[in-house]
């Protein structure tokens, strides 16, 4: 049976018919369910099939966010790791087992690099020098904006290490700044497998109907 899934994003309100097998825009029906910030917020752990945020001691994980962590893991809920994704304004990372997130950290690295302009491919000396010295974030974007994307991804990496470090990893995203996270894993000995923001869209709404 189908149902009609209000999606909350931050340009508009988006309607979705969902079966256990498919999702599509639609334009017409009333919502059988909400996935948005306005929902009751639940504390960590917390299983990621919900429709509002997560927040507490553990982290913060708006409901878009977190639809789209389910649906990087829906197709195997016994997977556990953790879930980067890239969502202007922040980057979450979320730890996920069995179905459940367990705690997330969020940053504004989005945020900056709009902000800033920053754009291009990764260069790795330059994330390395920040990852290593990430004191060293501003004068570096001063001194070297043409690498600005590679230096907030070293500081991001640094300020999340516990997260990705010996962990499984999943990222959601698109375009520069999700290449440029998933290419400094890789070189830092994390390999990522990847999910692109409509393709987790879909998944985690239909998860949700299930």
């Amino acid at each position: 049976m189908a149902r009609i899934i209000a999606l909350d994003t931050p340009n508009r309100t988006a309607l979705w018919r969902v079966t256990s097998d498919d999702a599509t825009p639609t334009d017409a029906g009333q919502p059988d369910l909400t996935v948005s910030d306005s929902a009751p917020a639940q504390s960590f752990p917390a299983r990621l099939a919900g429709l509002g945020p997560l927040r507490g001691d553990a982290g913060y994980l708006p409901a878009l966010a977190r639809l789209l962590t389910l649906g990087a893991v829906a197709e195997n809920p016994n997977w556990d790791g953790i879930v980067l994704v890239i969502l202007s304004p922040h980057a979450h990372w979320t730890h996920v087992s069995a179905g459940e997130a367990i705690s997330a950290l969020a940053t504004v690295t989005p945020t900056l690099v709009q902000a800033l302009g920053a754009d291009g491919l990764l260069d790795q000396p330059a994330m390395e020098e920040i990852m290593s010295r990430p004191e060293r974030l501003t004068s570096a974007l001063a001194a070297d904006p043409d690498h600005a994307l590679s230096h907030l991804v070293g500081a991001d990496l640094a300020a999340a290490r516990r997260w990705w470090l010996g962990h499984q990893l999943r990222l959601v995203g698109d375009g520069a700044l999700a290449d440029a996270f998933a290419d400094a894993l890789m070189t830092q000995g994390a390999p990522v497998a990847r999910t692109d923001i409509a393709t987790a869209t879909r998944c985690g709404l239909m998860a949700l109907a299930t």
